[in-house]
């Protein structure tokens, strides 16, 4: 305040303006300014988002009459894509390419042949909702038919689908250059549950963890097996979530996991239980267990949330 008033003074006099008028004029350009960057775009406001990399955030909701609307978020002002894969890989794939130029959004149905730039559809079927660029990121939303009567495209059904994403920071230049970043991920995107969390007041987080597992090259699949003992709480207890975290460089390689409740006799594990000839599977004690399966997990699912007034006992 100290030095705000003798400058705002000296613009005043030096035009020949008196305070008020000067000061009348100044609120007025601020308000424009405010109104100048007020956006006009639809929020993000969707029932359901995931992290598709540290980069790349997906929405949508539950389908309606057959429509998926859904939006993209990337770190980006180059072009963007979206697409649902038959197997996690590129080709037969159903894919849409966006991009914003100059304020001008174009999106693209697209299907991929080869390890090439896809395709376009001659049926477009991705419906423009809005595109935009804003704080060096490239927002696209748009809605799709679950199934659309197109050879070219995957049909969204209930389950999970492979999707995959990727992106470029450079705009087409008049076509899309290969993508700088890709990857995949299995998302139930039908039939999806929205995750409720459970109360953080008398709640207690246990993590359980498994060391350091090497998969040798002869093995396509390897089971582990690892026995976790708890301490009888002294009150009873509900556990009213169940959640999975894989260290990112292994979310590859993880494909399902089980949670037994086994008896309390149950001996100490810690190793390959799958093959014919591991110790574990030998001994014959897994029997004990395998009737009492307490929550799993596979590939696309989220957490497990119970009610938090009808846990699992514990």
């Amino acid at each position: 305040p100290t030095y705000t008033t003798p400058l705002t003074t000296q613009i005043g006099r030096a035009h020949g303006i008196s305070m008020r008028t000067f000061l009348t004029q100044l609120i007025f350009l601020l308000s424009l300014l405010l109104l100048e960057v007020e956006s006009n775009h639809a929020p993000l406001d969707y029932e359901f988002s995931k992290s598709l990399h540290a980069k790349y955030n997906l929405y949508w909701n539950k389908p309606t009459d057959g429509e998926i609307c859904m939006a993209v978020e990337v770190e980006t002002l180059g072009w963007v894509g979206l697409g649902f894969s038959p197997n996690g890989g590129m080709v037969d794939s159903d894919i849409m390419m966006a991009w914003v130029i100059d304020g001008e959004v174009s999106i693209t149905d697209r299907f991929a042949v080869s390890m090439s730039l896809p395709v376009l559809d001659d049926e477009q079927d991705f419906e423009l909702v809005d595109g935009y660029e804003e704080d060096g990121k490239t927002i696209i939303q748009f809605c799709r038919n679950l199934l659309t009567c197109n050879e070219d495209d995957v049909e969204l059904k209930l389950g999970a689908v492979n999707v995959i994403y990727s992106w470029n920071d450079d705009d087409p230049n008049p076509i899309p250059s290969q993508h700088t970043t890709r990857g995949v991920k299995n998302l139930k995107l039908i039939g999806a549950v929205r995750e409720i969390p459970a109360a953080l007041d008398n709640t207690t987080r246990v993590d359980i963890t498994i060391g350091n597992v090497s998969i040798p090259n002869s093995k396509s699949t390897v089971y582990w097996c690892r026995t976790v003992r708890f301490n009888q709480p002294p009150t009873k207890h509900h556990i009213v979530k169940i959640g999975v975290h894989i260290t990112p460089r292994n979310v590859d390689y993880v494909h399902h996991l089980l949670i037994y409740n086994c008896p309390t006799t149950f001996p100490e594990l810690d190793g390959d239980c799958d093959s014919a000839s591991s110790p574990i599977r030998q001994s014959g004690a897994l029997s004990a267990c395998t009737g009492s399966l307490l929550s799993g997990w596979a590939v696309g699912a989220g957490d497990f949330n119970l009610p938090l007034q009808a846990g699992i006992p514990f």
